[in-house]
């Protein structure tokens, strides 16, 4: 027909649904209540490819906390935890064979400890 415009816009739209047990890529039209098409990819997939490109950190803070955050962008945190609950998770799980393991994290515990208190030492004389 002359003169009628056919074009309709077209979106995407990409997120995590659990139903599909995975990620969604589907088709949007303007005006159109039903994706045209929908593409589930694997949460794995997804997942692992994200993070192999991610630029993760992990910093310690003052105050005791362990932080990850992601150094290529200036988002919030995306994980923090006290350095004496990451210990206490380590500790929970460990056996009879991580005996040599334990204590390599003692001598490293325990230097932690003297470098924090030299350090507190050397602010109080500032």
């Amino acid at each position: 027909m002359p003169g009628s415009d056919t074009t309709k816009t077209v979106k995407t739209h990409f997120a995590f649904r659990d139903e599909a047990d995975g990620y969604v890529l589907a088709l949007i039209a303007d005006g159109i209540p039903v994706p045209l098409l929908e593409v589930t990819v694997s949460q794995d997939v997804v997942e692992t490819s994200v993070l192999r490109q991610a630029a993760l950190a992990l910093e310690l803070r003052p105050n005791g906390s362990v932080v990850a955050y992601s150094d290529a962008a200036e988002a919030a945190d995306l994980v923090t935890i006290s350095l004496g609950d990451l210990v206490n998770e380590a500790l929970a799980v460990a056996d009879a064979d991580d005996a040599e393991l334990l204590a390599s994290l003692e001598v490293t515990l325990q230097q932690a400890l003297e470098t924090t208190r030299a350090t507190r030492a050397r602010l109080a004389k500032s």
